[in-house]
């Protein structure tokens, strides 16, 4: 039961998208989203051969860039979605993956609540509180179904709860390999939860079953984690977070600025930035508080291990730094693993170990509603709205790609040079379209990630850094032709892509486009268009550098 209302949530939640679930896409349309689109188009890449698994170049070619050590290798969830995007199509089957997420989030907070004696009415409370979660729904609006993609966590609990060691493990490593950021935060709510388990009977089963888990969840996660581990400690993991007395700050090693997203001591999303804090949405407030408080009454000796959990969610949650008002106090336990897991500073999203603070408190909110028998299932509605408000349903966006991409994809092979060349996600987004190699990538801003290799090939071919300084909006470069188109297209480069609405900029009158200009001067550079979008939400304009025309099928 618990998995059938996560799945008729997940069909609330995505109540706008079903009237246009074949070209839209559920959520905002957000830089983040349109990365979820690139990586669930990998494993197809993968699987035809146009790419590696853990190395690419289909972004900052020819160089490529090592996609699983600056991301994590968080594929699982698109190889878990490939089915239904084969079947339905990749729109339709993505907005259906995002329903079936909902259902095993929901199933898997059931299994939980069991575990700690919360009767079936509470099960499935906790069920749909666990999946309404705003933590879940903040990341599927923002276009991050990947961070929202946690039942592995309290699946692994509840199964340690029951002793089966092997269980435990497996989810935990799946909890990892869905998102490393998730299978810390279940490995470290797991230990909190060992010596709470050692006080009931059975020991020796509890003892065997933790020990079991933690050795098939290492086993399953080494292919990761060693050549992680290496790249760390040899200093090859790129966004580091810089130390300040011990504690990590808003830029990286390098000194790019990177926000550090936190939960604060009102239940809020912070950001912490090189300019100062600031305190956003809402994630927990007054009625999860409630609920709280209700739960621990009911469950009573029962309630140790959920608040365990709940609590080594918040101090993992709030950072570095836990934030109360204007002030701020050090948070040791963060400090401590800081210092010995160098991993930790690639967490920029601490706020994320707050699904385990949703979790506990669902299953207090389950046990503390079921305690009004028959009335407890209209009771919960009111709760399940407020406990969302403001978060559901999700907003849509279009995933119709313009005409010139979708002929691009068909034209002869030869990689892209993307403008604006520092839009990143956004060219991702491209390359789902067309499916070629292009010069940019993530992230095409910052030199560690990949981009070091193209400033450095800029700075020696004069006719690619030309294209690359009109696209940043340089229009009044002319004169003769820079040397170096012919070792552009000996690079295996091909074509020039412009996203218009990239141009689009504020004004006086509201807005206009420095896009008119920007083609002026690469017609004059490559000569007419080969292909152009004239009217588009996402129109492209295609140029080929040896001038050659393109003709759709």
């Amino acid at each position: 039961m618990p998995a059938v209302v996560g799945l008729l949530l997940g069909v609330l939640v995505l109540a706008r998208v079903w009237t246009s679930p074949t070209s839209h896409i559920a959520g905002a349309e957000f830089l983040d989203a349109m990365g979820t689109q690139w990586f669930f188009a990998y494993p197809g890449w993968v699987l035809s051969g146009a790419t590696g698994l853990a190395e690419t170049t289909l972004l900052f070619h020819p160089w490529g860039k090592p996609v699983f050590l600056h991301t994590g290798g968080n594929l699982l969830d698109a190889v878990l979605a490939a089915p239904l995007r084969a079947v339905f199509g990749e729109v339709l089957g993505y907005n259906l993956w995002l329903v079936v997420l909902c259902g095993f989030n929901g199933w898997a907070a059931g299994r939980f609540a069991a575990s700690w004696g919360v009767g079936r009415v509470g099960q499935v409370i906790a069920a749909a509180l666990f999946v309404l979660a705003p933590f879940h729904l903040y990341e599927l609006e923002w276009g991050r179904p990947t961070q929202a993609l946690t039942g592995f966590i309290p699946l692994a609990l509840a199964s340690l709860r029951e002793r089966r060691g092997v269980a435990a493990g497996v989810c935990l490593a799946l909890a990892g390999w869905t998102y490393w950021y998730a299978g810390v935060a279940a490995g470290i709510a797991a230990a909190v939860l060992f010596p709470i388990e050692l006080a009931e009977p059975g020991r020796r089963q509890t003892v065997r079953a933790w020990l079991v888990a933690a050795a098939v969840a290492v086993v399953l996660v080494l292919p990761a984690a060693i050549p992680m581990l290496a790249a760390l400690d040899a200093g090859q993991v790129p966004g580091l977070l810089a130390l300040e007395d011990g504690v990590p700050v808003a830029r990286t090693v390098s000194g790019d600025e990177q926000g550090l997203f936190v939960l604060t001591a009102l239940g809020e999303l912070g950001v912490e930035r090189a300019s100062g804090f600031s305190a956003g949405v809402s994630l927990f407030g007054p009625v999860q508080l409630l609920a709280l408080v209700a739960g621990v009454f009911v469950l009573r000796s029962r309630s140790r291990g959920p608040l365990a959990v709940l609590a080594v969610g918040l101090l993992l949650a709030t950072g570095p730094v836990l934030h109360v008002g204007e002030a701020e106090v050090r948070n040791g336990l963060y400090a401590l693993l800081v210092e010995h897991v160098g991993l930790f500073r690639r967490w920029w999203w601490p706020v994320r170990a707050s699904v385990l603070v949703a979790l506990g408190v669902a299953v207090f909110a389950g046990a503390a509603l079921e305690r009004l028998g028959r009335w407890a299932p209209l009771a919960s509605v009111p709760v399940a709205v407020a406990w969302c408000w403001g978060f559901a349903p999700l907003s849509t966006w279009s995933a119709q790609h313009g005409p010139s991409l979708a002929c691009l994809e068909s034209a002869p092979e030869g990689a892209v040079i993307d403008l604006p060349l520092s839009l990143d996600q956004r060219h991702l987004w491209d390359q789902v379209g067309h499916g070629k190699p292009q010069l940019g990538g993530m992230l095409s801003k910052k030199a560690e990630f990949g981009a070091g290799r193209v400033d450095e090939f800029l700075a020696g071919n004069a006719f690619a850094n030309d294209l690359v300084q009109l696209g940043a909006g340089d229009f009044r470069r002319g004169g003769d032709e820079p040397p170096g188109r012919q070792d552009l297209i000996e690079l295996g480069y091909r074509y020039v892509v412009v996203r218009a609405g990239a141009y689009d900029r504020p004004s006086a009158l509201g807005r206009t486009s420095d896009y008119a200009r920007l083609e002026r001067a690469l017609v004059n550079r490559l000569g007419p268009a080969a292909l152009r979008d004239e009217e588009h939400d996402n129109a492209t304009t295609v140029w080929t550098l040896d001038g050659s025309e393109l003709s759709c099928p």
